[in-house]
């Protein structure tokens, strides 16, 4: 017999062959160095510098041709697995540079660095590379949010306990439970639109920090690498270097933060104590020794990354502080905390988007618990306070004491008797009949009389539903304009590059 896993068997359906990869981490799988990860970035910046220093008249036309065939030979090289940096030359930009001087020579090879410092080259690929994860973190955001709309709208009408303090607090939805997340990644999306607009800036040109005497052109080269224009400031950027970095990681963080809320939520939704929630096999772990087990994995793996998370956005906020003005070595290490940060979080939002879409929920058993723990008293408080005109704090006493009394019975909703003798105590007279004490305590009737904005009752929560919806459609028309963007400037740099080809 062929074994495979340690776990298994007991599942139903196959784990996801991704899930799998989320929750063994880097059990078994290694990560690639930084520089390796920015060779894509540095041969695009480095391609549009260079027709820009041709362009300005500081470099040939010949010259600009070599370099940039030898460029498009590195990116060919790298789509290939054959671009290995060599660790004795330091970074991906000397790697790049020194390939394209024992290429065409220290004469030709030598002028791509014309103009610009590895200072603002390697902000150039940082600030390129964020914007790419910033982008496509935003796009499985969405999706995410997608999952969360549908099954709110599915679930509209589940009913369900809402906790506080961990113990039974009022009746609420699925829907409503779920819908609320939607908010929260609505802001997260907010964060992640917002460093775009602060960091979708051009370094290019800034040089060591300080500028340069080249009659550079650094409105060609932030059209031709996707910027909304060129950094006010040749220093600046040099000098908070990690400040992009931090900003993201703190947009993350807190998105992570709603995800590791969300998963512990539903953790505990699946025990055996909740058990009115049940996720899919294809996204639940085994165990070497227990045959039984359908382990949450998933989840708990999401608040692991939580964690790491915010130790690395606590190192990028440390490392930032008290910086000098101009470069400093230290702010390279930004570069591998921010890289970590995405690593661990990119997948994050589809697998939990996955882990939403598979669940069953047990309403049977969900209706159980809307029966237990006094969780309609709230509901009977209001509509006594508001039929018999009462002070509030008067109505809870009244039914704090009804509780206590409808304890006593071993029932765990107000009694008619355990409200008759708190009225009698508190000298109260209304005129109610056991047959209503127990209707204003059906768990569905409960949920419908809370029509305010942001209640759970159905025709409340689906027009929250249809507004939510219409502001990420906005967002889904922002990103597209972004990404059109950054192609648009990819195409612009593509067609000068055959113009430089075609031309004598």
């Amino acid at each position: 017999m062929k074994v495979e896993k340690l776990w298994g068997s007991r599942l139903k359906e196959k784990p996801d062959e991704e899930f799998i990869k989320f929750i063994s981490g880097r059990d078994i799988r290694g990560v690639s160095p930084c520089d390796e990860m920015l060779i894509p970035y540095d041969i695009w910046g480095s391609r549009a510098h260079a027709i820009m220093l041709w362009k300005q008249g500081i470099i040939s036309h010949e010259d600009a041709r070599n370099l940039i065939k030898g460029l498009q030979e590195i990116e060919n090289l790298y789509k290939q697995n054959k671009f290995p940096l060599d660790p004795g030359k330091e970074d991906v930009h000397t790697n790049i540079e020194t390939f394209l001087i024992e290429k065409y020579g220290l004469k030709i090879g030598g002028k791509l660095h014309t103009a610009r410092s590895r200072n603002d080259q390697v902000v150039l690929d940082m600030f390129l590379f964020l914007r790419e994860k910033n982008l496509e973190l935003f796009k499985r955001i969405l999706v995410l949010e997608d999952t969360i709309l549908k099954l709110a709208k599915n679930h509209i009408k589940t009913i369900i306990p809402g906790y506080t303090h961990h113990q039974h607090a009022m009746v609420t939805t699925f829907g409503h439970l779920i819908f609320s997340y939607g908010e929260s990644f609505y802001r997260d999306l907010l964060r992640l639109k917002h460093w775009h607009s602060l960091f979708n800036v051009n370094p290019l040109g800034g040089a060591a920090g300080y500028g340069t005497s080249f009659p550079i052109d650094r409105e060609l080269t932030s059209v031709l690498l996707g910027f909304d224009k060129p950094s006010l400031s040749s220093l600046d950027p040099i000098t908070n270097r990690g400040e992009a970095e931090t900003e993201l990681a703190y947009a993350i963080s807190i998105s992570m933060n709603h995800l590791s809320g969300l998963a512990q939520t539903l953790i505990l939704f699946t025990t055996t104590e909740f058990g009115f929630v049940s996720l899919s096999d294809k996204y639940c772990g085994g165990s070497s020794i227990m045959p039984q087990k359908r382990n949450p994995s998933g989840l708990e793996v999401i608040k692991a990354k939580t964690a790491t998370v915010q130790g690395l956005l606590t190192s990028l906020l440390s490392l930032s502080r008290g910086v000098f003005t101009g470069y400093n070595r230290d702010s390279q290490w930004s570069k591998y905390l921010i890289m970590d940060i995405v690593y661990e979080c990119t997948e994050t939002p589809p697998i939990m988007a996955s882990i939403l879409d598979t669940l069953t929920i047990n309403q049977k058993r969900a209706k159980e618990l809307c029966q237990k723990g006094f969780i309609t008293a709230t509901d009977l408080m209001e509509a006594l306070v508001n039929e018999f005109h009462l002070p509030l704090r008067q109505g809870k006493m009244l039914i704090e004491k009804a509780v206590k009394y409808s304890e006593s019975e071993k029932t765990e909703l107000v009694s008619w008797n355990g409200l008759k003798k708190a009225m009698k105590e508190m000298n109260l007279s209304l005129n109610i009949s056991p047959d209503t004490i127990k209707r204003i305590q059906e768990p569905d009737q409960a949920v419908e009389r809370r029509k305010a904005i942001g209640g759970p009752a159905s025709e409340v929560l689906l027009v929250a539903i249809g507004e939510l919806a219409s502001q990420i459609k906005d967002l889904k028309k922002w990103l597209k304009e972004k990404t059109d963007q950054i192609q648009s400037a990819k195409n612009k740099l593509e067609e000068i590059e055959k113009g430089l080809f075609s031309s004598h």
